[in-house]
């Protein structure tokens, strides 16, 4: 349920805002590369992987098409969740005063997230094409500690910065 005393603010993106959304669109690139190698896949495609990053799991070919659908379905969910900051939840009070900056945190940390999602979702699709070729890549025992670091890291983050604006906003 909303906050109806939330102001409601207009609020244009930033460069910043405009950069990362465009970025985010990495995943149309992604769409493309496993089309063009969609014929030469073999029928078994790496699904899962466990803690060292090693391939666990196997599906047929036509698995390689999810992450790129659900990050699809990301991508335009969260870019549509993205004009409508007011109607987030925060962990400080949101005032007339604090409204414009505490939407514009919130809303720059949605784009950095969902460039984030994308960004992974890309790169896990591209190294399962990688793996079901038997080229081994990845971070191995790495990468996991590292996708839960940039995800969480940026949440931290924004969230750190929201209350610090919120404490600036009561001393003025």
């Amino acid at each position: 349920m909303v906050n109806e005393t939330r102001p409601v603010l207009h609020i244009p993106r930033t460069p910043v805002e405009y950069v990362l959304t465009i970025a985010s669109f990495v995943l149309l690139t992604m769409i493309v590369y496993i089309s063009t190698q969609w014929p030469a896949l073999p029928d078994r495609i790496p699904t899962h992987f466990n803690f060292q990053g090693e391939a666990d799991g196997w599906g047929g070919k036509g698995t390689v098409w999810t992450l790129p659908g659900i990050g699809s379905v990301l991508l335009i969910g969260l870019t549509i969740t993205e004009r409508f900051p007011h109607a987030y939840n925060y962990l400080v009070p949101i005032t007339e005063a604090t409204a414009k900056a505490q939407y514009q945190n919130a809303r720059l940390m949605m784009v950095v997230i969902k460039f984030e999602i994308i960004g992974l979702f890309a790169y896990f699709s591209w190294q399962s094409i990688q793996l079901a070729f038997g080229r081994n890549v990845g971070l191995g025992s790495w990468e996991l500690p590292l996708v839960l670091l940039i995800i969480f890291g940026t949440c931290i983050l924004f969230v750190v910065r929201s209350f610090q604006m919120n404490k600036r906003s009561q001393h003025e």
